[in-house]
């Protein structure tokens, strides 16, 4: 049995290599594999999302699958950027950002330092910078060495509100690319809903799409 970091299970019975995921809270239930038991009411409920409860060989054989098509899918962009970063970096002059502390995870309180590029208007070179997402080229090398995601949550900046919202969500992990950058929405209730969506609906195939598509949708697109 594993239970996964933020999760609390009290007064409850664990049978067949049961996995509980994050930010889960479980009293007085028994549990098995994908089924949840009421002793009290008799009630049994059949869980179908892998990421709350699952087989626990399931679900190690997914998360090791899932980050070796991360690594893969990070090598191939890192390695698309490089001659473009090399060529236009010392090109583009200094270049300007907007600092700010995010929230790291729901439980810890902990915060990292993360940085926004802001190309000079009528540069035309940190234009061509920021749509070939070349910003983004030293968080890739990050996400590779495991020190933040891919794909995954947007960084919530490190405000009380940020974190209330962010510990009601089924899942938040920062990452490189997110699905409300993908969507390109700038109003921040809007990107509290595609966080909403992305923490419910994530997945392989989704994490996929939302790096590729960026990388496209970038170049059609103008910096703010």
């Amino acid at each position: 049995t594993l239970i996964d970091t933020g999760s609390t299970v009290e007064s409850s019975v664990l049978y067949g290599d049961s996995y509980i995921g994050s930010e889960l809270e479980f009293n007085r239930k028994i549990i098995y594999r994908k089924k949840i038991v009421d002793p009290d009411s008799g009630a049994c409920l059949d869980v179908v999302d892998d990421f709350l409860v699952s087989e626990i060989t399931e679900r190690f054989v997914y998360d090791f699958v899932t980050r070796e098509i991360h690594s893969l899918a990070g090598l191939i962009v890192a390695a698309g950027m490089l001659p473009l970063y090399l060529l236009l970096r010392p090109l583009s002059g200094r270049h300007d950002y907007d600092y700010r502390y995010c929230w790291n995870d729901k439980t810890s309180g902990n915060t990292f330092l993360t940085r926004l590029y802001r190309p000079r208007a009528g540069n035309f070179t940190q234009r061509l910078f920021w749509k070939f997402s070349l910003d983004k080229f030293k968080g890739v090398l990050a996400a590779l060495r495991g020190k933040i995601l891919l794909a995954g949550s947007r960084p919530q900046e490190a405000t009380p509100e940020n974190l209330e919202f962010v510990r009601e969500l089924p899942f938040y992990r920062p990452a490189v690319f997110c699905y409300s950058e993908m969507q390109g929405h700038e109003r921040d209730e809007m990107r509290r809903i595609d966080e909403i969506y992305y923490a419910r609906h994530r997945s392989l195939s989704l994490d996929l799409k939302i790096v590729f598509y960026t990388l496209i949708l970038r170049l059609f697109r103008n910096p703010n």
